[in-house]
């Protein structure tokens, strides 16, 4: 056996740099990198709620993982409280994700607390869903795709109290004191759609309260239909009393 043998190098290939290219390349580049990773995914793979974003789901995660080979490592996984009865109270993870051919790698950390919600195994569940919030985050750093997963919105993100049937009725009938009901109803439908489907509380509310105040001197003069723009919610040409 030769003495002179070359030993196998232990450093990961680093992966090329995104850049030089044109402004252009780019956002073709990163919309098809969007577009792939979005196909990875069902519907199933998402939750979705009204008056929250979607969130993907752990199944989605790990479709998301394995469509681009990466890897993963639980560092750290440890129960830092228990109560009286000696079952978790609260527990904490560390995962690193990486990519071997590429060398990149990304860690994140999650915590769960039984003060969350009601848990019927907490021996088991509250530690799995820390580990399970730790590698979804490091995946979604790593792969920079979604926001918090769908295993975190019940830890810190609170949907949006939403219009239900007879608010929205109720809306409606207050913008019918202001406008003809063609108007009301295109003007809602049109929010409706920009809104994702519904109609805040608090929206409603202003809405209402600008039907209530505003003045005008007949149908369709001094009050304007508000405009669902890029910005703001509804905007109207309007004249408050003292």
């Amino acid at each position: 056996m030769s003495t002179n043998a070359t030993a196998p190098s232990t450093e990961l290939a680093l992966a090329p740099p995104l850049v030089p290219m044109t402004p252009d390349d780019a956002r073709l580049a990163m919309a098809k990198f969007q577009a792939l990773t979005s196909a990875m995914l069902e519907e199933g793979d998402w939750q979705r709620a009204r008056g929250i974003r979607p969130f993907v789901k752990r199944s989605g995660w790990r479709k998301i993982a394995t469509g681009y080979t990466l890897s993963c490592e639980i560092l750290e996984d440890e129960v830092l409280e228990r109560d009286e009865r000696g079952e978790p109270v609260r527990a904490k993870a560390k995962a690193r994700v990486y990519h071997r051919e590429t060398g990149r790698s990304w860690e994140g950390t999650g915590r769960c607390s039984t003060t969350e919600r009601r848990f019927s195994k907490p021996e088991h569940d509250v530690t799995s869903t820390a580990v399970t919030r730790a590698i979804n985050r490091a995946t979604a750093d790593l792969v920079g795709f979604g926001d918090v997963s769908a295993e975190e919105v019940g830890a810190g993100v609170e949907p949006v109290p939403m219009l239900d049937e007879a608010g929205l009725r109720d809306l409606a009938g207050a913008l019918e004191t202001r406008w003809p009901a063609s108007d009301s109803f295109r003007f809602l439908n049109a929010l409706m759609k920009r809104l994702d489907g519904g109609v805040p509380e608090s929206v409603g509310t202003a809405l209402r309260a600008w039907a209530k105040f505003a003045t005008d001197d007949g149908p369709g003069v001094g009050a304007q239909a508000p405009q669902t723009g890029a910005h703001e919610p509804t905007t109207a040409q309007t004249t408050t009393t003292g």
